[in-house]
Formats: structure tokens, C-alpha cells, sequence
């Protein structure tokens, strides 16, 4: 568990080490959890899949679904660039 904590405390760098499924099976394995109290690999993609459209969901009610119509993002400096010259 301390590892797991580390690598995310390093960033992206650091979860893109991890295999969070791998890890789960390994601990259910070391704890004697039998597999058929376990998700299947199918039984785990359609949960992921259900949660994807829930959060999905739950973000476009909230408006945070990026909308077709917003006009792009400026960086940062041409913002300011064109701030100044107007």
C-alpha cells in the first residue's frame, strides 16, 4: 500500500507505473478472497462503462460538458499580448 501511495503522490508519472486491477487481484489473492466473490474481466468493463456514463451524466447536468458553441481558450500570453495592443 505505501508503494501505491508514493507512486501517486509522484504524478502522472508515477499512477502510469501502477495496474490498479493487477494490484486488487493480487491483494484478493494474498487475502484468500475467493475469485467467485470477485468481478469477472466483463463484469469489470461493464462497470467501468456504467460509471463513465454517469459521470458523464452528472457533468453535463452540472455544465460541465464542454459546450459545441464556447469559443476556444486563449494561452495565457496572446491573451495579454492582445490585452496590451487594443
Amino acid at each position: 500500500m505505501q508503494f501505491f501511495q508514493i507512486a501517486n503522490s509522484l504524478g502522472p508519472g508515477g499512477v502510469a507505473e501502477l495496474k490498479p486491477d493487477a494490484i486488487a487481484t493480487y491483494i484478493g489473492d494474498k487475502l484468500g478472497v475467493p475469485s467467485n466473490l470477485r468481478t469477472t474481466p466483463d463484469e469489470k468493463q461493464q462497470i467501468i462503462q456504467q460509471s463513465m456514463q454517469m459521470f458523464s451524466q452528472q457533468a453535463a447536468m452540472q455544465g460541465q460538458a464542454p459546450q459545441a458553441d464556447t469559443p476556444p481558450q486563449q494561452e495565457p500570453a496572446s491573451a495579454v499580448e492582445e490585452e496590451v495592443s487594443s
